[in-house]
């Protein structure tokens, strides 16, 4: 009995395959990279001439997808774009290798095509996907003794046109975007997309820091694949920039960026990761550049939230994932992505890659609490600097018994605040936790906040300075005993901050009267 694939098996691969329709960019970049990356080793293309075109047409509700990379020789065009699940490809080394990307737009248009011209040849092959018919014969009740090759027969056709003989080219082109995939044809949604995703460069207009990254990469002899893509003749970079919006903030600079890395036994890398140093003030809250983000041959793999879970299984360690930017680029050849490619297979690279990269990100989710501490013992200090002035103020102004014991109290609270600032910076992932270093500017305004809470300490016991002394000497001794009593009960009953302004109004209205 002869064994069949089922028509159906089409139905998974194109818009069951996908959770997110505009991945279908990502499928056919990733086919021209290759594309490109073989022009260039056959010497038919320079490195610095790569260029895939994107256009998107709102009017005539279509997409082109153009790469210069060598294009299919004629001859092997049918096997190459009508195999399914075949690629030929060598997944240690390409992009796309699974042989089924190039289906990914089948479930999005009315029509498909496949156009290209290999170097040499003076012809370029059209090969054309009828999507409505396919939807038609894909329908339970419809066509229920064809396979998948007999459909993919039945809405295929080829034909072959002249072209110059020294072009050399592979384009898709999607005719007839249907309505429920609107989101195809936005610009602004594509562009924000590719700049996430797409093997593009860093704009280091944008975020000077990240030649860095080119250079560190470079140190390793690990350059990253980057190619020159454009979207309606603007050329997509990478979305990361030197400010981000962070928790309350509007504007948290990217002051500086961490290297973390890992080696296979033999010595290769295996893996090397960044991520930006800001004020940590809260989580990003630009999701185009937050999350620690893993990418393989500089193509993302999965999302913003992929690396989640090696923040721990906890969800309140996984959201500080949020609150850096950063990314890890893989070199291992065993970690292969999935099928889909929001992550990768689940194999003995991966525990090693899992373990490895969470040495840092155990690390890293303690850091926002490590910040919020130092910027409240940076507050701690700043507060006490104001409270010794006001105290410092109202000793000048006079006190009474209850007030210099109040106060007295008060210094005494204020110098416990003090004495617990630690001047402890927060560890990055390559300091020792148990050594960590310190703030030595933290610690010296610690020390000459101390002194001064001694010196103003001396001070309000010494003084003889009380708040009557102010009043005017026209009022007799008795008179001003009395008036040093009703403070005494004002600053017994009144909050301080009541009890203060009423002493001074009451001193303010004896000094216009005494004097007239």
């Amino acid at each position: 009995m002869k064994r069949v694939v089922g028509k159906n098996v089409l139905e998974s691969l194109t818009t069951g395959m996908y959770s997110n329709n505009k991945i279908i960019y990502r499928e056919y970049i990733q086919n021209s990279a290759d594309a490109i990356d073989k022009a260039i080793k056959d010497g038919i293309l320079s490195k610095d001439d790569n260029r895939i075109d994107i256009r998107i047409n709102l009017n005539r509700r279509e997409i082109r997808i153009r790469d210069n990379g060598t294009g299919i020789p004629k001859e092997k065009v049918y096997n190459t774009l009508g195999d399914i699940g075949r690629s030929g490809k060598d997944f240690k080394v390409e992009k796309g290798f699974r042989g089924i990307g190039r289906l990914g737009g089948l479930g999005y248009c009315e029509e498909l095509q496949f156009i290209t011209s290999y170097n040499g040849e003076p012809i370029k092959t059209i090969t054309i996907w009828d999507c409505q018919e396919l939807k038609h014969l894909l329908q339970p009740n419809i066509a229920v003794d064809m396979d998948v090759l007999d459909v993919v027969d039945a809405v295929t056709k080829q034909r072959s046109e002249p072209e110059n003989a020294d072009s050399h080219y592979f384009e898709v082109v999607l005719i007839g975007i249907d309505k429920e995939n609107e989101n195809l044809l936005n610009i602004d949604e594509v562009k924000k997309y590719l700049s996430q995703v797409a093997p593009v460069p860093f704009n280091f207009q944008r975020f000077s820091q990240l030649i860095k990254v080119k250079e560190k990469l470079n140190s390793y002899s690990k350059p990253v694949d980057e190619y020159n893509i454009f979207l309606n003749k603007e050329q997509i970079l990478k979305p990361y920039r030197n400010r981000v919006q962070a928790g309350q903030k509007e504007k948290d600079f990217i002051k500086d960026i961490e290297f973390f890395e890992a080696f296979k036994e033999n010595g290769d890398l295996f893996f090397l990761g960044w991520y930006g140093i800001t004020d940590l003030s809260g989580s990003i809250r630009d999701n185009d550049v937050n999350g620690i983000r893993v990418r393989k041959h500089n193509i993302l793999i999965g999302d913003n939230h992929t690396l989640d879970s090696f923040f721990g299984s906890n969800p309140t360690y996984q959201r500080f994932n949020r609150w850096f930017i950063g990314e890890i680029y893989v070199f291992d050849e065993n970690l292969i992505p999935n099928a889909r490619r929001d992550d990768f297979e689940k194999n003995l690279a991966y525990i090693a890659f899992k373990k490895a990269v969470e040495k840092t990100t155990f690390k890293l989710r303690t850091l926002p609490h490590s910040h919020s501490q130092q910027r409240s013992e940076r507050k701690i200090l700043v507060s006490a600097r104001q409270e010794i002035d006001k105290i410092r103020n109202e000793l000048n102004k006079g006190l009474t018994s209850t007030g210099k014991d109040r106060i007295l109290e008060k210094i005494e609270t204020l110098e416990k605040k003090v004495k617990k600032v630690t001047g402890k910076l927060p560890n990055t992932h390559h300091q020792n936790s148990d050594s960590p270093k310190k703030n030595e500017d933290v610690l010296a305004k610690k020390t000459k906040i101390i002194k001064e809470i001694g010196d103003i300490t001396v001070e309000v016991i010494r003084s003889n300075h009380y708040k009557t002394d102010r009043i005017p000497t026209s009022y007799s001794k008795n008179v001003r005993k009395v008036i040093q009593r009703i403070f005494e009960v004002i600053d017994r009953t009144l909050p301080e901050g009541q009890a203060l302004e009423l002493q001074d109004r009451i001193i303010e209205e004896l000094q216009k009267t005494g004097n007239k």
